[in-house]
């Protein structure tokens, strides 16, 4: 691994590495080892369901032990993903990620999505459902 010296850059090497080239034996390098299964398994569902998944990070800050990262990711729903069946369908989602960070590695993250958009994208809500809302 290279020199990296801020979490902004662990966290952004990451996305890079391991979300997007899909070097799944490099997260070490990345989160920490107590945390690592739990990070795997949420990524990998993704991962599976979204073969061709494809991270762009729009914004990333950092903040003492804190990165967030305002994202984009778009792919192909080729698989069951949450147990919705494959639809075939490429999405576009974006939205933020918190990680928390200890020693230049990822000790916990929260991701939020934009499940709305992604659900609509996906099928299982309507188009116009936002404006059936009021």
């Amino acid at each position: 691994m290279t020199n990296i010296s801020s979490n902004k850059e662990v966290v952004s090497a990451m996305y890079q590495t391991f979300l997007n080239q899909k070097q799944l034996d490099s997260l070490d390098q990345f989160v920490d080892a107590d945390y690592i299964d739990e990070f795997k398994a949420v990524n990998r569902a993704l991962m599976l369901a979204f073969r061709d998944i494809h991270f762009s990070i729009k914004e990333i800050f950092e903040d003492g032990d804190k990165v967030v990262t305002v994202y984009e990711w778009s792919g192909t729903h080729q698989n069951d993903y949450q147990k919705i069946p494959a639809t075939n369908k490429r999405v576009i989602v974006d939205g933020i990620s918190i990680y928390e960070l200890k020693n230049g590695k990822i000790i916990n993250s929260i991701a939020k999505p934009n499940k709305l958009s992604f659900f609509i994208q996906l099928g299982i809500i309507p188009e116009d459902f936002l404006s059936r809302v009021k």
